[in-house]
C-alpha cells in the first residue's frame, strides 16, 4: 500500500513543498492556493486508480510477491484481505502528504499535530469496534478511515486559514477521475476473469499494465489535464 503512496503522494508533496513555502513567505496567497489545488488534483489523478487497482489485484499481487515456502495460499488470502481494506488508504495518506505540508509551509506545526491526534483516537476506537467482525481487515479499514478524518479536519481548518484555496472545479476533477477509475476497474475485472488460472506474474503484471493503459486513455478522453502534468511533478523531484 505504501509503495504507490510513496511514489505518488510523498514524491509530489516533497517536490512542491519549497514552492509553497516560498509563496507563503511572499504572501502570494492566490498563487499558493492555485499551486495547492493543482497538486491535489494531480495526486487524486494518480492515487484513485492506484487504489482501485490495488483493491482488485490484491490477491494476484500478494501471491506473485510472497507466495512461496511456508507462505501458502491461505497466507496469501489473509494478506490480500487486509490489503483490500488498506487499498483506499493510498488516497488519504497521499493527500495528507501535501495538505500537512501546506501547514508546514505556513510554519504551523500545531494544527497537523491536533489533526493527527484526532486521527489516532478515531483509528484506535474504530479498530477496536471492527476487530470482532472483520479481524485484521477491521484494523486496516480503521487506518483508512482515520487518515481521511485527519485530511478532512485539516481541509476544514484551511477554509478559514486560506479561503482562496476553495475551488469548486476540484469536485468536477474528482468526478472525472472517479469515472475513469471506474472504467479501469471494469476492464481489470474482465482481465481477472479472462486470466483466471494463468501464471500469477502475468495476471498481476499484465493487470497493472492493462489498468494503467485503460485509465490513461479514458482520462485523456475526459480531458483530465493532470494526467499530463503529474509525471512532470514526479520528475521534478529527480
Amino acid at each position: 500500500m505504501q509503495l504507490p503512496e510513496t511514489i505518488f503522494g510523498t514524491a509530489i508533496a516533497l517536490a512542491v513543498f519549497p514552492t509553497m513555502a516560498e509563496l507563503w513567505s511572499q504572501q502570494n496567497r492566490a498563487q499558493l492556493a492555485k499551486t495547492f489545488n493543482d497538486t491535489l488534483r494531480s495526486i487524486l489523478t494518480l492515487t484513485v486508480p492506484a487504489a482501485v487497482g490495488m483493491w482488485l489485484l490484491s490477491l494476484p499481487v500478494v501471491r506473485a510477491f510472497y507466495e512461496r515456502g511456508a507462505f501458502g495460499y491461505e497466507s496469501s488470502l489473509s494478506t490480500a484481505y487486509a490489503l483490500s481494506f488498506f487499498a483506499f488508504g493510498i488516497v488519504g495518506h497521499s493527500l495528507l502528504e501535501v495538505v500537512a505540508r501546506l501547514y508546514y509551509a505556513q510554519k504551523d506545526m500545531l494544527r497537523p499535530l491536533y489533526a493527527a491526534a484526532a486521527m489516532l483516537i478515531v483509528t484506535i476506537g474504530l479498530a477496536w469496534w471492527l476487530l470482532g467482525d472483520y479481524g485484521i481487515g477491521g484494523i486496516a479499514l480503521a487506518d483508512t478511515v482515520g487518515v481521511f478524518v485527519e485530511v478532512l479536519i485539516l481541509l476544514w481548518w484551511l477554509r478559514h486559514r486560506l479561503p482562496e484555496a476553495q475551488d469548486g472545479s476540484l469536485l468536477m476533477a474528482v468526478a472525472k477521475v472517479v469515472v475513469a477509475a471506474f472504467v479501469m476497474g471494469v476492464a481489470l475485472y474482465g482481465w481477472l476473469i479472462l486470466m483466471d488460472g494463468r501464471n500469477l506474474y502475468l495476471v498481476a503484471g499484465g493487470g497493472i499494465l492493462v489498468g494503467a493503459a485503460v485509465y490513461g486513455v479514458v482520462a485523456l478522453m475526459l480531458g483530465i489535464e493532470e494526467i499530463k502534468r503529474a509525471p512532470r511533478l514526479l520528475l521534478r523531484r529527480g
